[in-house]
Order: C-alpha cells, then sequence, then structure tokens
C-alpha cells in the first residue's frame, strides 16, 4: 500500500524539484516489493541504495522498475526529484504513477498528479551574418543572410529589440553618418537620432559612447515573421 496523500506542483522547466519525503509503501507481511514507477510530463530519480532495477537506473527515467527491501524502496522514494519536460505547463499536465507487487499476488496502484505553473519565457533571436564588404558611398548591403525569430509561446507578439554597434565613425567629426536601414526607414546613427519607422511604427532611438552606438526600437507589436523581415 502506498501513502500518497500529498499533492505536489512544479514551475515549468524546473528541474530536480524536491517530492515531500512522505510517500511511503507498507506491507504487513513484509518481505521485498517489485516497484513501477512510470512518468507523465518529464523525468524522476530516486535513491538507488539497496535497489536492483530492471527498468531504468533511477536517474532521470520516464519509466522505472526496481526491487528492494520495504525500508531500501522507502529510502529511496523520499529522495524522489521530478524534472519537468521544458516549456511543458497546466493543471495535472505532471504525473508519477506507483505500481507495487510484493510477489505473493498482492498488488496496489497510486498516482501523484502535478500542477505545472507557466513561466513568461524569453524570446530568442539568431541571425547568420552574411559578412559583406561595404564600398564607401556605395549602395547598401545586407548584413545578415538569414533570421529567425521564436516567442517561444503561442499567442505572444514582440514589442522592442536593441541593437549594438561598434567601430562607428561619428559624422561630425569625419563627415561619413553610417545608416541602417530597419522596418522600412533609414536609421543614421548619429547620438540622438530618434523618430518612427515607416512600416511598423516603431519609435527609435540612437546614443552614441565614443564609437559605440546602441539603437533602440519599442512601441511594437510585430509578429514573428514581421520582425525578421
Amino acid at each position: 500500500k502506498e501513502d500518497s496523500s500529498v499533492a505536489e506542483g512544479a514551475v515549468e522547466d524546473d528541474s530536480n524539484v524536491a517530492i515531500a519525503d512522505d510517500i511511503d509503501i507498507a506491507d504487513s507481511e513484509g518481505g521485498n516489493q517489485t516497484v513501477t514507477l512510470n512518468i507523465t510530463g518529464g523525468t524522476a530519480s530516486i535513491g538507488t541504495n539497496g535497489l536492483s532495477f530492471t527498468t531504468g537506473d533511477g536517474s532521470d527515467d520516464s519509466v522505472m522498475v526496481f526491487n528492494g527491501s520495504l525500508a531500501d524502496i522507502n529510502t529511496a522514494l523520499d529522495a524522489m526529484t521530478f524534472t519537468a519536460t521544458t516549456n511543458l505547463n497546466g493543471s495535472n499536465v505532471g504525473a508519477i504513477q506507483m505500481q507495487t507487487d510484493d510477489g505473493n499476488g498482492g498488488t496496489d496502484n497510486d498516482t501523484l498528479q502535478f500542477n505545472i505553473t507557466a513561466v513568461d519565457d524569453a524570446p530568442t533571436l539568431t541571425a547568420t551574418a552574411a559578412n559583406p564588404t561595404f564600398t564607401e558611398n556605395g549602395s547598401a548591403v545586407n548584413l545578415f543572410s538569414s533570421s529567425a525569430v521564436s516567442t517561444v509561446e503561442s499567442g505572444q507578439t514582440l514589442s522592442s529589440f536593441t541593437l549594438t554597434i561598434t567601430n562607428v565613425s561619428d559624422g561630425a567629426t569625419l563627415g561619413i553618418d553610417e545608416t541602417l536601414f530597419i522596418d522600412g526607414s533609414a536609421i543614421t546613427l548619429t547620438d540622438t537620432n530618434s523618430g518612427i519607422t515607416t512600416t511598423n511604427s516603431l519609435t527609435y532611438s540612437v546614443s552614441l559612447t565614443a564609437n559605440t552606438a546602441t539603437l533602440s526600437l519599442t512601441g511594437g507589436s510585430l509578429t514573428e515573421a514581421e520582425m525578421q523581415i
């Protein structure tokens, strides 16, 4: 018989969350037990001292089957931890099903269910540099050959992004103003330059410190596809 009257919970992307140590297997007849654990929504780890495994090894398993004494099994279960599947969240989306068999016809089944609380994942951006050669006073060149943007979670949009450009020459000194073409607008990289972009009406501002320009664009509600253009 398993005592599993504890309600567990985890947070999205958590790893090695400790399960309460009041999960016990009892059998009035004593003797060794075979235990099967089926984990949904992640993996589990338990102690391994004194246990013999036929499935899994007790470390980050989705399924494990092991045999041992009641004392060793209960000590192992007291050390149980749960690692949620990446980006999984919701009510009762995680579960640990336990089945015990004493080898004499006595079996029992019980399940611990988990609510996994959602967290706001940061968006991701990857880009492949084109490494172009620019000819002075020539036509503009593309800086990246491809890019990929993700909000990670569905139904979200992108509100802002920031670019840092190094080795910028201040036009006030050299008579040359570097320009980036973004969102339908030509943005000159001079200190305090600001305005609104043409395509998506983003607010932009430029700050220049030494030879490093920081270009900030805010006020958007862009889809992933709009951000990648």
